[in-house]
């Protein structure tokens, strides 16, 4: 786990202290159930069989005991008595490591968006540091924890969100702005031939979560909005690109109708984006 998810993460209630129950929990049963597995045969099964044809043997010479339970049959009692104990603790740290996994997820389900935020203030940091300065491969190998942390959080907390929309307004809340020739052709996040989108242009690969210094170099002298978005603001992000594409749309094709003059697009005031991302931090945030 990187430190950047770490943190993150540590900014959840209660979230550090289950994971590291769940994983203590997960050790242990999973060394516990190879010593069984290495053992071939049920040892309590085996122990029964053993004992039971000492029992036999007793009868059968008249010497079996009144009280049975309470009899010392030697090593084969002390072998089921331990064997039926492992058993028993098996089943407990069975149940106790599911119980610790699901608490686990439901932790980070309704945390995501602390640990979100906590991310966004960690990129925040980092571009700044850039801006101070000139962006380098340090810088990017951070960068690039941090999209691996955030796309980690998507995946652990189930959201529906799509892989090209986190890529996309996930990365950039400006993505418009920077990459106006964005089209969907059918294919949800699928660019135009002769326009590759910004990141693409300087190295980088979003779907493997790898960045280049050239890249944030880029972002930052062209003033890009790179963000770490919460859930709400994600789903905002998208319904904005999409409506502004929509007008641009519309646009067009009134200006191939002839029935506009053929003027450059401007962005509606109600999408500016300014405007969005004020409206997005007066809003209260909410959990998945």
């Amino acid at each position: 786990m990187n430190t950047e998810l770490e943190t993150a993460l540590a900014t959840i209630p209660g979230y550090t202290r289950h994971a590291r129950a769940a994983a203590a929990l997960a050790t242990h049963y999973t060394r516990l159930r190879n010593k069984r597995l290495d053992a071939g045969i049920n040892p309590v099964f085996r122990s029964c069989q053993e004992l039971t044809e000492q029992v036999t043997a007793a009868a059968l010479s008249d010497r079996l005991p009144d009280e049975l339970t309470e009899h010392d049959w030697g090593q084969h009692w002390q072998d089921v008595i331990r064997h039926t104990q492992e058993d028993l603790l098996f089943q407990a740290l069975t149940e106790a490591t599911t119980r610790a996994e699901n608490q686990r997820r439901h932790l980070i389900s309704q945390g995501a968006n602390t640990a979100l935020r906590s991310l966004n203030q960690q990129l925040q940091q980092l571009l700044a540091a850039v801006r101070a300065g000139r962006a380098s491969q340090q810088h990017a190998d951070t960068y690039s924890r941090i999209r691996q942390a955030q796309r980690h959080i998507f995946t652990e907390a189930h959201h529906s969100a799509t892989r090209p929309m986190l890529n996309a307004v996930g990365e950039m809340a400006d993505l418009y702005e920077h990459w106006p020739r964005w089209t969907k052709n059918g294919k949800p996040g699928s660019p135009e031939p002769d326009q590759p989108a910004p990141w693409t242009r300087h190295g980088s690969d979003p779907d493997s979560s790898t960045y280049t210094p050239e890249y944030l170099q880029w972002a930052t002298d062209n003033r890009a909005h790179l963000w770490v978005p919460t859930f709400p603001q994600l789903q905002a992000a998208a319904v904005r690109d999409n409506r502004l594409r929509e007008q641009q749309d519309i646009h067009r094709q009134n200006v191939n109708n002839g029935a506009a003059p053929r003027e450059r697009f401007t962005t509606p005031h109600h999408l500016d984006l300014d405007a969005f991302l004020a409206e997005q931090n007066d809003k209260e945030p909410a959990h998945v």
